[in-house]
Formats: structure tokens, sequence, C-alpha cells
């Protein structure tokens, strides 16, 4: 576990530069609950999600996913999440012990509303949308 979180660090540490900024304030605005939904492109699967994203460094997550002619499935995840300037990353082990990171940039973000893009190296993921919600 020790290793997972040492390397959960430097992979948030070796993100590009770019990403980065010296503003905290997106940092700080992400403390809380979020639910959005997203269509997964070139499917017609959906998907709603909640995230709680905890001062402590703490992660939750539930996804509901969506697919025509299949029972609705629900995944949860739970793990640690760091943030530095416009990029935040979450980082989770599933039940064999393999860890899962995701980085995130914020594209735009208020108190109450967030845009924020996957990305893997230099390789662009999904944009999503999320409103801030009560806990």
């Amino acid at each position: 576990m020790k290793s997972t979180i040492v390397f959960f660090i430097f992979a948030f540490i070796a993100m590009p530069q770019s990403a980065m900024s010296k503003e905290s304030k997106p940092c700080e605005l992400l403390v809380g609950a979020w639910e959005g939904e997203h269509d997964v492109e070139a499917s017609a699967i959906h998907t709603k999600h909640r995230a709680t994203l905890k001062r402590d460094g703490g992660f939750s997550a539930s996804i509901e996913i969506i697919e025509p002619e299949k029972p609705k499935r629900v995944e949860t995840q739970r793990g640690k999440w760091v943030c530095q300037g416009e990029v935040f990353a979450t980082s989770t082990i599933n039940n064999n012990g393999e860890e899962s990171v995701y980085r995130y940039r914020i594209l735009e973000m208020n108190p109450g509303y967030m845009k924020y893009q996957n990305f893997f190296q230099e390789q662009l993921g999904p944009v999503f949308e999320a409103q801030k919600v009560d806990e």
C-alpha cells in the first residue's frame, strides 16, 4: 500500500507543467459533493455520477451506468484525491489490489459548477460537467 501511495503522488507530480497553476482556488472549491450526467461518445451508454471529495483527501464516487436493454449497474469507488492548480487526480484500489489513477484538468469552475476533462499523458479524454450538491 505504501508503494501505491508513493506512485500516486509521483504520477501526480509528473503531470505536464502547462496544466499546473499556482492558483489554489479551484482546489478549495472541489471539496464537497458533485453530481453530473454524461453520454458516452459513439455509444448509447448514459452515466450518472456522484462524487464526494473530502478536505482530508478522501474520495468516494457512485456511478450509475445505463445501457439500452441491459439492467442498470452501479459502480462505487473509494480512495484518495489530490489537487494542484487546475489539475486534480483520484486514486482507487480494486479488490485485487490494483490501483487506478484518473487525472482531470478543470476547464471551468465556480462554487456551484465544474467542467473538467479526463486526460492520460498527452491524450485528452471526455469532458464532464457537474453541479455541486448538498452532502
